[in-house]
Order: structure tokens, then sequence, then C-alpha cells
């Protein structure tokens, strides 16, 4: 038994020590086609790098916007600032209240917030937040509040592109370069202007059924708790979707 148990920790130490190495060799030398179960996203579109170099040096604010790209493209600070109101939008791509919750502890203290608005969009209640979880990781996130993520989440491609981020933050074998684009604008405040014009897709749409994800659900109502116990007061919001949009819904009453 005692030579089982030794063996096991011999085990279980190669394994902490070697896979760790294999994802980060795995990312650096194959490419993306051969590695399905690590996507790190250097190149990053919706400026989370800039936003959070900005929140960084942000304290003491009136409102703070939580959210998806609903959030920080549609929530103008310049707007709020005319009324008086000091405002701090952080929101990301495809933010789920998994990634919003990481956020919104990561900042809660600092910035000191009195009220808080919550973007909150039905199909990203619905959705597992891998992408939004890849986009926080790229743009190092990485802090004591991803732990539980993990746990939650419980996806593979998550845990990999976290290992291969402080495994590159570490050794330092390149730098992140984000992508930007001639269309998009970055505001103070966390928001982020576009001068692109959308095209309408062709082809008829097909309806949906939004299921919602009970840790997602979860991930908000730990949000919204915090906010209470701390007597500071929310608002949950949902951006307007056209009326074509609205009639594809299944469940149009429970979602919209």
């Amino acid at each position: 038994m005692k030579k089982y148990l030794i063996n096991l920790l011999y085990f279980t130490g190669l394994v902490l020590i070697i896979y760790p190495l294999m994802i980060f060799i795995w990312g650096k030398v194959l490419p993306g086609k051969y590695r399905k179960n690590l996507k790190y996203r250097e190149a990053s579109s919706g400026q989370l790098d800039l936003r959070l170099k900005d929140a960084n040096t942000t304290k003491n604010i009136d409102l703070l916007i939580l959210g998806s790209s609903h959030a920080y493209r549609g929530y103008d600070p310049r707007i709020f600032k005319k009324a008086g109101i000091k405002v701090f939008n952080l929101g990301s791509s495809a933010q789920t209240p998994i990634q919003t919750e990481i956020l919104f502890n990561q900042y809660f203290e600092q910035f000191h917030a009195k009220h808080f608005i919550i973007d909150v969009y039905p199909a990203l209640l619905a959705s597992n937040g891998v992408e939004s979880s890849l986009d926080l990781i790229a743009n190092d996130c990485l802090d004591k509040n991803f732990a539980a993520m993990f746990l939650r989440q419980k996806n593979i491609i998550v845990i990999n592109a976290a290992i291969y981020s402080y495994l590159n933050r570490i050794v330092k074998f390149s730098k992140h370069t984000k992508k930007t684009t001639g269309t998009d604008k970055y505001i103070a405040g966390g928001f982020t202007e576009s001068y692109k014009k959308y095209k309408a897709k062709p082809g008829k749409e097909k309806e949906f059924d939004v299921e919602i994800a009970s840790m997602q659900m979860d991930a908000l109502i730990r949000i919204i708790d915090k906010i209470k116990r701390s007597n500071l007061t929310y608002t949950l919001i949902q951006s307007p979707v056209t009326k074509e949009k609205y009639l594809l819904a299944v469940n149009q009453g429970y979602l919209f």
C-alpha cells in the first residue's frame, strides 16, 4: 500500500510538470488545425487590453457597466459624463455572467461604484462561456477568481489556454499582439466606438430556443447578492432586439 501511494504521488508529480510543458510546446510548435483543444487568442479584437489598462488606473466611479459587446459598444461614458455621472464600462466580447463575476469581483473595491448596470443577453445565459473565458485569459486576467471559474466550466480548452498563457508570461517567449481595426476607436471609460457599416446577411434565419444554463444563472445571482449585501443598487437591462429577431424565439415571453 505504501509503495502504491509513493508511485501515485510520483506519477502525479510528473503529470503536473510534464503536461503544462507539453501544452506550452504544443502551442508554440503546432499550427492551429492540430491543436483543437488549445485556442489561445493573442489577437483579440474586442479592445479588452485597452479597457483593462484604463480600468487599472480608474477609481471611485458612480456607475459600473458590465456585459458583452452590447455593453461596451452600446453605453457611451461621454453621454453619462454630460449628466455628471462618472462611468466605467467593463464589458468584454461574448461576456457571460461567469466572466462578469470575475471582473466584478476583481474591480469591486477599487471602483467603489454606487450603482451597477448589467446588460443581460438571453443567448449568453445559455452559453458555456468558453469564448469569453479565452478572451480574458489572452488579456492576462488570471487571478484567484479564475480557479472558481475553471471548476464551474470544467472545459479542457479553457484550462489549456490558462496553462499556456501562464507559461508564456513566465518565459516571455513572445509579446501579445492585439489585432486592431480601422473601424474601432477606444474611448476612455471602456467604450468602443465603431464606424463599421453592417450589412444584413442573405438567407432565412431559423427559429431558436434558449435553455438557460444553471451555472450562468447562479453566477448572476451571486453578483446581485453581493451588491445587495453591500447596500448598493443595480439595474438589469436587455439591449433591444429587432421584431424579426424576437419572432424567431420559440420561448419569447420567457426570454425577452
